[in-house]
């Protein structure tokens, strides 16, 4: 089984299907239920759906409303890159990396790997823009690596079923996820001071359950806020 085969269940580049699936959320009340002194293997098997959802397209889709799914293309599978693109891949408007809606904008950069390094990379969404290849906004993330030695901008294109198994140049993909490193829900405020607990919030708004990628707590913030900084001023 290849590393995509896992992540998606299926070999179709990340495409799902366009009938949503059952949610498998993890609900307040059921973490409730457990009770004051709940048992690991409890708690476990809820955390084991938020697992389940990081790393499959489908039950990602699966919680978007109806009419926001509605939206989503329904080709016969997600393309790594758009037809008709311009630029480079991931960092301009005209050539936005494809991914199913917000959920998807998070667990693709989640999985962002720096090829130099190997460190993973926090994120944020400051906005978005026009594109002239699409008649959808796309979104404008920024990101700075854990270790506080690269940032970068990219832009995502949301309306789509999958993912596109493509990395932007200085990047590689991770297989499984395990936990998310960003949100996609407005900007972080003192970027990236305070995006662990952000991300944790989006996790457990999002997923159920807090599964935040244990690298944030290791993240050089003072180096990271610096890299910030420094690109806000040109």
């Amino acid at each position: 089984m290849t590393i995509k085969d896992f992540f998606f269940h299926k070999d179709d580049k990340g495409t799902g299907s366009k009938k949503q699936k059952k949610s498998i959320k993890p609900t307040v009340e059921e973490f409730e239920a457990l009770g004051p002194n709940p048992s690991p293997k409890a708690v476990m098997k809820l955390f084991s759906r938020s697992y389940r959802i990081l790393n499959d397209v489908e039950l990602q889709n699966a919680d978007y409303p109806p009419m926001m799914f509605a939206e989503f293309d329904d080709g016969a599978q997600t393309p790594d890159e758009l037809p008709g693109a311009v630029g480079e891949f991931g960092r301009c408007a005209d050539n936005p990396i494809p991914v199913n809606g917000p959920t998807g904008q998070v667990t693709y950069l989640s999985r962002l790997l720096t090829a130099d390094t190997e460190s993973r990379m926090a994120f944020h969404r400051l906005g978005s823009t026009t594109s002239r290849v699409l008649d959808a906004m796309v979104d404008i993330f920024e990101l700075v690596s854990v270790d506080g030695t690269r940032y970068d901008r990219l832009y995502l294109d949301m309306y789509h079923l999958g993912q596109s198994q493509k990395a932007p140049e200085g990047y590689r993909l991770i297989g499984e996820l395990t936990g998310i490193t960003g949100t996609s829900i407005g900007s972080s405020r003192d970027f990236p001071l305070h995006i662990g607990q952000d991300a944790f919030e989006y996790a457990c708004s999002i997923f159920g359950a807090p599964v935040v990628s244990s690298t944030l707590k290791d993240m050089d913030l003072e180096k990271a806020r610096g890299l910030v900084k420094a690109m806000e001023k040109r």
